[in-house]
C-alpha cells in the first residue's frame, strides 16, 4: 500500500502543471540568453506624460530603452517592442532613478506601481536625481565605465564609508511616508569627471546628501555636509574623515569609528512636549596633524575634542531646527521618544509633527579620541639635517 503511494506521488510531480485551461503553467519560461535584463529604470515627468529610461546589465553592450506614455507600467510594456529577439525582464532591477522634477510632483505613483506590479521589486534601490532628469543621467553616466549600474553599485558603498548618505529601498521609502507622513531618499547628481583608463572624460554620479519627502513629494534636498548630521541622528554614521581646526593654524585628520544617540523629552505640565534633547556620542582616530603638536598633552587632545564636537553639533543642530521648519520628522525621533515615554507620548502622537516644530530642541554632543598612532612623530621629521649631515634624532 504504501509502494502504491509512492509511484501515485511520483506520477503527480512528473505530470506538466496546467492551469484550468489544460494549458502548461509554465510555458513562459525562458534561457537566460533570451532575456534583456534591465538592471536601472528611470522616471521623468513632463507635459502630463511619463517618461521611462531602461539601461540593462550587460556592461558590453549595453542596451538603453526610452518611452512616453500617460502612466509608468504602459510605458515600460511598450518596450517590449522595441525588440523581436530578446524579452525584456525587469524581475533584476536594482535602481528606480526619479528625476527632479517627477519628485516634486510626488513619488507616490512611481512607488504604488512598484508595490503593484508582478515584475519589479520593492527591494529596489530608489535614487532621487538632482537638478536633471533620470534620462539624462542613465544615458550620459559612466559610457566607457561600465554604465550607470556600475556606478550606482560603488556609489552606495562609497556613501557608507564617509556617512554621506544612505542608500533606501523602495519599500523602506514608502514605509516611511505611510507611517511618518514623510520620508528620506539618497539624491546624487551628474557631473563632468575624467576616465583614468581610456583617457578623455565622461560623466559620473556623485552622492547629492538626501532629498527630503513630506506627502511623497519632494520640498528640500540635504547636502553631502549635513547629510552626516542626519546619519548621526538616526544612527547609521558608518564613518568618516573629519578635519577640524587644530588651534594652531592648521587642521587634523580624525577618523570617525562610531557614534550613538540617545533622545529625551522634557513634558509641560499640559502634557505637551516643550524640550527635546539630543545625547550624541563621537568616537575616532588621529590619523594626520599638519602642525608639529605634542599628541602626549591631555590639553591637545581635549582642544580636537572641542573641535570635533561643534562641527558635529553645528551639523546635527542644522537637521533638527530642519525637521522643525518642515513639521516633517525624517530621522524618526517620534519613534525613539515614544518607546523611551509610551503613556505620556500617546497623549500627543497624533499631533507629533506640530509637537516638534514647537519644541525647544538641544544638540549635545561628546567626542573621544581614542588612538593617536604616534601622528606627532613623523618619520620624515624623525630625520633633521644638522651641519649638513643627516641624523637620526632620538
Amino acid at each position: 500500500m504504501r509502494k502504491a503511494a509512492v509511484i501515485v506521488m511520483l506520477a503527480a510531480l512528473m505530470t506538466p502543471a496546467a492551469g484550468c485551461a489544460g494549458k502548461p503553467l509554465f510555458d513562459e519560461l525562458r534561457e537566460i540568453d533570451q532575456l534583456e535584463l534591465i538592471r536601472t529604470v528611470g522616471v521623468d515627468s513632463s507635459d502630463g506624460l511619463v517618461t521611462a529610461t531602461a539601461a540593462s546589465w550587460d556592461t558590453e553592450r549595453a542596451v538603453i530603452l526610452k518611452n512616453r506614455s500617460v502612466t509608468l507600467s504602459r510605458a515600460l510594456s511598450e518596450m517590449q517592442s522595441y525588440t523581436n529577439k530578446k524579452y525584456i525582464f525587469y524581475g533584476h532591477t536594482e535602481n528606480l532613478l526619479i528625476g527632479q522634477k517627477a519628485a516634486e510632483e510626488g513619488i507616490d505613483v512611481c512607488l504604488d506601481f512598484i508595490e503593484r506590479s508582478p515584475d519589479m521589486r520593492l527591494s529596489t534601490k530608489l535614487y532621487i536625481v538632482r537638478d536633471t532628469t533620470a534620462e539624462r543621467m542613465i544615458s550620459e553616466a559612466g559610457k566607457e565605465s561600465g554604465g550607470i549600474g556600475s556606478l550606482l553599485e560603488s556609489l552606495e558603498k562609497d556613501v557608507q564609508l564617509l556617512s554621506e548618505s544612505y542608500v533606501f529601498n523602495c519599500g523602506d521609502v514608502a514605509e516611511m511616508i505611510a507611517e511618518d507622513g514623510c520620508a528620506l531618499a539618497a539624491a546624487i547628481m551628474l557631473t563632468p569627471g575624467e576616465n583614468m583608463l581610456r583617457g578623455g572624460s565622461e560623466s559620473t554620479v556623485t552622492a547629492a546628501g538626501y532629498a527630503v519627502f513630506r506627502d511623497a513629494e519632494l520640498v528640500r534636498f540635504i547636502d553631502r555636509y549635513y547629510a552626516h548630521g542626519v546619519n548621526l541622528l538616526t544612527d547609521r554614521m558608518e564613518g568618516d574623515i573629519a578635519e577640524v581646526d587644530d588651534g594652531e593654524g592648521g587642521f587634523a585628520a580624525i577618523r570617525l569609528t562610531h557614534s550613538d544617540v540617545r533622545f529625551s523629552a522634557r513634558f509641560t505640565p499640559d502634557g505637551n512636549i516643550g524640550a527635546i534633547t539630543a545625547d550624541i556620542n563621537v568616537k575616532g582616530n588621529l590619523e594626520q596633524l599638519q602642525n608639529p603638536l605634542d599628541i602626549y598633552d591631555p590639553a591637545v587632545t581635549e582642544r580636537l575634542e572641542s573641535a570635533l564636537e561643534a562641527m558635529e553639533k553645528y551639523r546635527a543642530e542644522y537637521v533638527m531646527e530642519l525637521m522643525k521648519e518642515l513639521e516633517a520628522d525624517f530621522c524618526r525621533i517620534g519613534r525613539r521618544l515614544e518607546m523611551r515615554y509610551p503613556v505620556r507620548f500617546s497623549r500627543i502622537a497624533g499631533d507629533w509633527p506640530r509637537q516638534l516644530a514647537g519644541a525647544e530642541t538641544e544638540v549635545r554632543v561628546n567626542a573621544e579620541i581614542l588612538r593617536t598612532y604616534e601622528a606627532g612623530l613623523s618619520p620624515v621629521e624623525a630625520w633633521r639635517r644638522e651641519d649638513g649631515e643627516g641624523q637620526r634624532q632620538p
